[in-house]
């Protein structure tokens, strides 16, 4: 593992030209797995046969436990060629934040995913920039003993599908989303009081038949719940149905019928009339999603 470090106020383009051929004698085969901090990576190449990488960026502050600080972190991480940890099929990926509090997850057997885990301050915001090159997905495929594409690709956020939006890049998959930390079941407003810090999980991985989250998953009486979820392949008008059970009910009841819009995307609204705990689920003919849990207080 390298590091280059620099300091420099956010806002400010560079372009950086490094040369990886050899990194304190050893010498390295592939290109490397990069982990930055304090930019957004506009530009990534990297030439094999001169093994030179080079990164456009721009820079954005760094938030340490310290405090924010005006200051660039790259760290690159050689690569194993057996299943160690990271593995070679990682080679020209990369991860991009301002959070320097962070565990990154990458695609393992009976784990074919790739993301990071990031800490930060209640309802504080960041930026999460990934790239999974085509070698990954081809491992990930391995792992998973199916396909897996872009196109296959979805974002979770603590283990919720949240986004379908993965665009594809170079013959790979890049993510480009913002997070905040709060909402969930993860943090409440004791937590939030006490000074806390929230952790959030962001990977990329085998998008769901049929998808099913709810913006916030503890709510007051008389406010309004809020759900969304995708079917996949982005079939439009679609009928999905959404189902609801209180705690300690055995059967769940249908409540609502919606549509998916073009992009198989789908939305249901209700008003939290009684307080409990409620379990809900949407079917698509012999499609299930998992089950969300709503508690309202």
């Amino acid at each position: 593992m390298k590091y280059f470090r620099t300091t420099s106020p956010a806002g400010t383009e560079y372009t950086f030209v490094f040369n990886i051929s050899d990194t304190g004698g050893t010498p390295v085969a592939y290109c490397p797995f990069l982990i930055t901090g304090g930019v957004r990576v506009n530009s990534f190449t990297y030439d094999s046969a001169t093994q030179k990488m080079t990164l456009i960026v721009k820079t954005e502050d760094l938030n340490l436990p310290s405090g924010t600080v005006s200051l660039i972190s790259l760290i690159f991480t050689s690569l194993a060629e057996s299943v160690e940890y990271p593995p070679v099929a990682v080679a020209g990926a990369y991860i991009a934040s301002t959070v320097s509090e962070f565990s990154l997850i990458l695609p393992q057997p009976g784990m074919p995913e790739m993301g990071i885990s990031l800490t930060g301050d209640p309802n504080t915001s960041t930026f999460f920039n990934m790239f999974v090159p085509a070698a990954t997905l081809a491992y990930m495929s391995e792992l998973s003993g199916k396909t897996i594409g872009v196109k296959d690709l979805a974002v979770f956020i603590d283990d919720k599908q949240a986004s379908t939006n993965v665009t594809e890049l170079n013959g790979g998959g890049f993510i480009d989303i913002n997070i905040t930390f709060s909402s969930g079941d993860t943090t409440t407003g004791a937590a939030f009081q006490n000074g806390e810090k929230v952790t959030k999980e962001i990977i990329a991985k085998q998008k769901l038949p049929l998808s099913f989250a709810a913006k916030k998953e503890i709510i007051k009486k008389n406010k309004t719940a809020e759900f969304y979820g995708w079917l996949e392949k982005g079939k439009k008008n679609q009928k999905i149905v959404i189902l609801r059970k209180k705690k300690r009910e055995k059967k769940y009841t249908q409540i609502a019928t919606v549509k998916t819009k073009k992009s198989g995307h789908f939305y249901y609204k209700s008003k939290a009339k009684a307080k409990g705990t409620y379990y809900y689920k949407a079917v698509y003919k012999n499609k299930k999603s998992p089950v969300i849990k709503l508690k309202v207080l």
